[in-house]
């Protein structure tokens, strides 16, 4: 566990993003089986703000746009702003990443979207390969990797609620593979949102 906790905190990017997306795809799979089994289908739907954003509009593109507007900012951008603080030594923008995995998780486990499918989704990777949510947090994970210096703020721990400055805005830099990192994320989620506009089409929007 302790090199674990050194390769996520490395200086570089590469290595953090290797090392946590496992621990990600370890926790999202725990959740999609323990979840498919044992937690009731739609347990989760209509209790999660996310499901009330109006993303579908007529027009395929502009549905894109909206998806990725949401997930810029409530997925990358929320990342980013957690990274700036860290609880001990573990960023927070690390955590929000792992409880999006867990939570996609139960998600496709219990059936619970917006747009529920025919039944629920059993374990497999076709399925993975065939939902855009996996490759969104992919996107968030990669983000997650390379804003983690980004922080300005420590607080010791979730029991003690002191913080102290141990950054600046100022003193804010990313090198170059973390750039090259951000926008491959955001390559990525553009691909698998659009993706997912078109996937959305096909089921709400009949032919005439």
């Amino acid at each position: 566990m302790r090199n674990v906790s050194r390769w996520l905190k490395s200086d570089k990017v590469l290595m953090r993003l290797v090392v946590l997306w496992p621990i990600c795809a370890l926790l999202f799979t725990a959740a999609w089986t323990t979840s498919y089994y044992l937690l009731p289908e739609g347990i989760l739907r209509g209790k999660l703000a996310g499901q009330y954003i109006p993303v579908e509009t007529p027009h395929v593109i502009t549905t894109f746009l909206r998806i990725l507007g949401v997930n810029l900012l409530a997925g990358c951008g929320l990342v980013t702003l957690a990274n700036l603080c860290r609880v001990g030594d573990m960023s927070l923008g690390y955590q929000i990443v792992t409880f999006h995995a867990v939570l996609y998780g139960i998600l496709l486990g219990t059936n619970s979207f917006g747009i529920p499918a025919s039944a629920r989704f059993a374990p497999s990777l076709t399925t993975v390969l065939n939902r855009s949510g996996a490759f969104e947090i992919t996107a968030y994970i990669a983000v997650a990797a390379a804003t983690r210096r980004l922080t300005i703020w420590r607080q010791r721990s979730w029991l003690d609620w002191h913080s102290e400055q141990v950054g600046s805005w100022r003193a804010w830099q990313l090198n170059r593979a973390e750039i090259a990192v951000i926008v491959g994320a955001v390559l990525l989620l553009a691909a698998a949102n659009y993706r997912e506009a078109v996937q959305m089409h096909q089921l709400l929007v009949k032919p005439l």
